[in-house]
């Protein structure tokens, strides 16, 4: 009973010497307080097809940031990609509707630390410690948000397609998880480029050749996180 258990782990997990495949994420800074900084907030009026509203602090913005799930560029990301063609997406507009001034940019990003922390010590209250005053009127917020919107770089939605596919987080001990923190089971059909994962559209995947070609647009600003391969009917 012993070797047939272990057989069957086996045939479930596969320990190639590199992972085909990989999580994206943006750039890993300082924890929940870098998070906060590189990313955005943001809402849409219809889910769907309607363009993302998005709330973040400027004026940098990284060349790739998200907000929940969804995955935004800059617009010479999106160029780029539009000229080189590696892999298939489309791209949707998306619009700042807040903007708070606050210049981390400047800071030390090869710290271990950011150069300061929000008064409250909540990661999220870089955001709200930025706004301007409550006691100004609702114009001059949104002046004041427009002002700094104006001079930062049109951004677009990143709407990979869905392929059959599950992405678990692995409740693994010891040497079985090797570093990494989900796995992947294939469905039918193929799996290259980038592409979110069809069980629940939590987790965008993306192939050796996309990481190879996002490192290369995005250098410092990407993270992927290599995904166990789990067998399955696909790959």
């Amino acid at each position: 009973m012993v070797v047939g258990a272990a057989a069957a782990s086996e045939r479930q997990i596969r320990y190639p010497p590199q992972m085909p495949h990989y999580l994206l994420d943006t750039r890993q800074l300082w924890g929940d307080y870098g998070d906060n900084l590189i990313n955005a907030s943001s809402s849409r009026l219809v889910t769907g097809t309607q363009p993302l509203r998005i709330s973040r602090i400027g004026p940098f913005v990284p060349p790739l940031f998200k907000s929940g799930t969804n995955f935004l560029v800059v617009n010479d990301v999106k160029r780029r990609f539009e000229a080189d063609r590696p892999f298939h997406v489309t791209f949707r507009p998306a619009f700042y509707e807040h903007v708070h001034r606050l210049d981390w940019h400047k800071w030390d990003v090869s710290a271990d630390a950011p150069a300061r922390y929000p008064a409250s010590g909540e990661p999220d209250d870089y955001y709200w410690e930025s706004m301007p005053p409550r006691w100004w009127p609702r114009w001059a917020h949104r002046l004041s948000s427009w002002s700094i919107a104006r001079t930062m770089p049109r951004v677009w939605e990143v709407v990979p397609p869905v392929k059959r596919c599950a992405v678990e987080w692995l409740d693994l001990e010891g040497p079985e998880k090797f570093g990494h923190t989900h796995a992947i089971t294939f469905g039918e059909g193929e799996h290259g480029g980038l592409f979110y994962s069809s069980d629940n559209r939590l987790y965008v995947v993306a192939d050796e050749a996309a990481r190879e070609w996002m490192t290369g647009a995005l250098g410092e600003w990407v993270h992927f996180g290599p995904l166990l391969r789990r067998d399955g009917g696909g790959g």
